[in-house]
Parts: structure tokens; sequence; C-alpha cells
């Protein structure tokens, strides 16, 4: 009668210490690559990045201008229709309108974004144990 013994326990906390980097990653890292790249790349005070922890995801919303232009540029576009109506301004039909042609996010943006995600992946460490 033959008897095997098998120490899995150098294995399994492997294993387990590698299933928590992955978590890690997912729940906290890569939102945290996205804020830093908006507000180090692309200037932005606040970033716009939405988190699920739980389902491991992050979105960012990246916008042409600051909520603060959107805003004064609304309420201007809202005083010049003001003013519009009166007999003043009554040649002016429409507010201004401009928009711009450059893509908001550029190619090289992009780029840095897959380098910064890239340098955060090789920050996990995948250790192999010998059985």
């Amino acid at each position: 009668m033959y008897l095997i013994q098998v120490d899995a326990k150098a294995a399994q906390e492997t294993v387990d210490s590698m299933i928590h980097q992955l978590t890690h990653f997912t729940r906290i890292d890569i939102g945290q690559v996205m804020s830093d790249w908006q507000t180090e790349d692309m200037h932005r005070q606040r970033p716009f990045t939405m988190r699920n922890r739980s389902a491991g995801r992050a979105t960012t919303v990246v916008r042409p201008h600051s909520r603060f232009e959107v805003n004064r540029s609304r309420m201007a576009q809202r005083r010049i229709a003001r003013r519009a109506k009166s007999k003043k301004w009554a040649g002016i039909v429409s507010p201004f309108r401009k928009w711009s042609t450059r893509p908001i996010l550029r190619a090289e943006m992009m780029d840095d974004l897959v380098r910064r995600a890239s340098e955060a992946l090789a920050k996990i460490k995948w250790k192999q144990w010998h059985i």
C-alpha cells in the first residue's frame, strides 16, 4: 500500500495572492489610472471617472471642455436668446454656435492611456512555484 501526501498550502497561498492582485487591479487601479491620465495628460482638474468596483469596471468620460466652460457658454447663449426677443436685438435670430473639427480624443492621447494601463498591469507580479 502506497501513501502519497501533498502539501498544497504554499501553492494555494500563491494562487490566492495572484487572485488578490488581479481583483485589486480591476477594482481600484484601473480607475486610478484613468483619473491620473485625465489629470496629468489632459489637464483636467476634476476627471469624470465612474467606477463599478463590484463588477471590476471603470469608465471615464472625456469632455471636450471643462464643466465651467460648458456652463458659462450655456448661460451666454441663454442671455443672447433673451436679448434677441427684444426689439433692440431683433436682428439676431439665433445664438452663436461654434464647433471644433478637431477630435476630442487624439491618437497620441489614446496611446498614452494604453501605455499607462500597460505599466499598471506590469506591476502585477506572477509567482512560480515548484512542486
